[in-house]
């Protein structure tokens, strides 16, 4: 590890040598004192006026130039390194102010957007089509019109109709119109037993009648025996393989 560090030393010092300037001494050992005019490059070291101070800091005198990282220099002196502090008189290095971005030009003015057209009016809806007037009334035991004063009666297509007076008690009263045309039909009920008036005659319902009972299937004859499949005669046996 020693000889490593030593390696490393005596190429910085022999690289700091060969970039001092004709006329001027090397300072390039570690915490070494040197006069003026020299080549401050060694860590530490301390040299007079008139110097360069390239090392890590490093100390010199009036009217020198500090290049060196923490350097110091006396008035009259240059600091160019980072770090490095020159005393009253001294002219120190600005440190470069970071690019600045240039400012953005302004987005163009978008145009202001037309006014919407107003929308249509919407058109008026047509009125409902109304039921067409009733000119034929047919009627399937009711009673329509006038007769239906004074008693119970439905209204359909500005005609009323009513049971028919040979009702004996409460009906069912149903009606139906296709165009002009309306139908109306009563049904008497009594008991059980419902009648209809139709035409002024009355006839009761008569019962379902009954399906006679189907006649049964004939029996049919057995089926004679199958045939026995005939036997197959044995197949010849194969041919060898090639």
């Amino acid at each position: 590890m020693a000889r490593w560090l030593a390696a490393i030393l005596a190429g910085s010092v022999w690289a700091a040598s060969a970039s001092c300037p004709p006329g001027m001494q090397s300072c390039d050992w570690i915490g070494a004192r040197c006069g003026d005019r020299s080549c401050c490059t060694g860590m530490d070291t301390v040299c007079g006026a008139m110097s360069i101070c390239s090392g890590i800091d490093t100390v010199c005198g009036p009217q020198s130039v500090c290049t060196g990282m923490g350097s110091r220099c006396g008035p009259g002196s240059s600091c160019e390194g980072m770090g490095a502090q020159c005393d009253s008189g001294g002219t120190a290095a600005v440190p470069p102010s970071p690019a600045q971005m240039p400012p953005m030009e302004p987005f163009p003015s978008m145009s202001p957007t037309p006014p919407m057209a107003p929308f249509p009016p919407l058109p008026p809806m047509a009125p409902m089509p109304s039921p067409p007037s009733v000119v034929r009334v047919f009627s399937n035991g009711c009673d329509t019109g006038m007769s239906c004063e004074g008693r119970s009666s439905s209204m359909s297509g500005g005609v009323a109709f009513c049971c028919s007076s040979a009702c004996p008690s409460s009906c069912l009263m149903s009606s139906s119109q296709t165009g002009d045309v309306l139908t109306a039909t009563c049904a008497c009920r009594k008991g059980n037993a419902e009648t209809s008036a139709r035409a002024g005659r009355t006839r009761s319902t008569r019962a379902p009648a009954t399906m006679p009972p189907l006649a049964p299937f004939p029996s049919m004859s057995p089926m004679p025996p199958m045939a026995p499949f005939p036997s197959m005669p044995p197949m010849p046996p194969m041919a060898p393989m090639p």
